[in-house]
């Protein structure tokens, strides 16, 4: 599955063109203007990208990454000449919808107390924007792990914003963010205290793949084994054996170790056929796990056969409280 990973490649140029249908009347074809929708396409590829509405406010990826970049200046207290950098960029070859990373490299945290060896993240937002309304423009906050760039995506901590509806072009001076005072630094003791007590959590390595898998929607050998297609089952069989050697990769019998080996996956395998999930889905699913076991080994030891199968029919991801899932985002339309 082909991956546009740079920037250029999803700031191409976008348009609207009048969308029309092809009617009879009487025996007789004609052109039917269809006057509530218009067609949004790349100019430079000239395919279309998405039917939408005629009053939809199109938000350019240039756009959104200059509103990101204030959000980053405003997240983390920085002035109009910091230096911010892309890092990261994942959109499907057709330029859709995007998710592009936004980090200031001189701001860094260290997860552990003095005297131990440091292990350093980058706090970072993502940006989402689409032009075929399948995804909000929504800026969220994550962490990388700075030795290799693993990404992690916590939901719960999207970034609220409001903006003026305007039938002209939207500037990026026209988003409004809510950020609250002290938000980059309450989620970063947050991340610190979660990560500090999962790592004090052990997990038998028997588990730890089974867990990785399990959270990712990994197939495994039985899945590989089931599959009539010769080329489905040895690609299967190649991405199982990947993540299996990702997840060993990771010494340490314990729950940070396997929330590495799972954002390393998350960040670094590439979807495929038998594995089409994003990047950016397998990060949040990450960060959600994360909270999702702290919590759970809290309440004392783990019965690690009943909690495997808590992981296979997706119940690890019911919310305490009934707390609803979901960003607190402002949908463009």
């Amino acid at each position: 599955m082909t991956r546009l990973t740079s920037l250029e490649n999803v700031t191409f140029p976008v348009q609207s063109r009048p969308l029309y249908s092809d009617i009879e009347v009487a025996g007789h074809h004609k052109q039917m203007a269809i006057d509530s929708h218009k067609v949004l396409f790349n100019v430079i590829s000239g395919k279309a990208l998405s039917v939408v509405s005629r009053d939809y406010q199109v938000v350019t990826n240039e756009q959104a990454v200059e509103m990101g970049k204030r959000c980053c200046r405003e997240l983390f207290g920085l002035d109009e000449a910091a230096d911010l950098e892309v890092f990261s960029v994942d959109a499907p070859s057709t330029g859709s919808y995007c998710f592009i990373d936004l980090v200031h490299k001189g701001y860094t945290m260290n997860l552990w107390d003095s005297g131990q060896k440091p292990e350093v993240y980058i706090p970072y937002v993502r940006v989402t924007n689409s032009y075929n309304r399948t995804r909000a423009l929504k800026f969220d906050i994550g962490f990388c792990r700075k030795i290799c760039f693993n990404g992690v995506i916590f939901e719960r901590q999207t970034i609220s914003f409001t903006f003026s509806h305007v039938r002209h072009e939207l500037q990026p001076s026209a988003i409004k963010f809510d950020i609250k005072k002290g938000l980059l630094e309450k989620l970063i003791n947050e991340f610190r205290h979660l990560t500090k007590t999962v790592k004090e959590t052990e997990i038998p390595l028997d588990y730890a793949f089974q867990i990785v898998s399990g959270v990712l929607g990994i197939p495994d050998e039985e899945a590989a084994k089931n599959e009539k297609n010769p080329e489905r089952m040895a690609e299967t069989l190649r991405l199982v054996n990947q993540c299996r050697e990702t997840v060993d990769r990771y010494l340490g019998e314990n729950g940070y170790a396997v929330f590495n080996a799972m954002t390393d996956i998350a960040s670094h395998v590439r979807p495929c056929r038998v594995f089409p999930r994003e990047k950016n889905a397998m990060q949040r699913l990450a960060g959600e796990w994360l909270r999702d076991f702290h919590r759970r080994a809290a309440l004392g030891p783990l019965e690690w056969d009943n909690y495997l199968q808590r992981i296979k029919e997706n119940q690890w991801r019911e919310r305490p409280n009934g707390f609803q899932r979901g960003a607190v985002s402002q949908a463009l339309s």
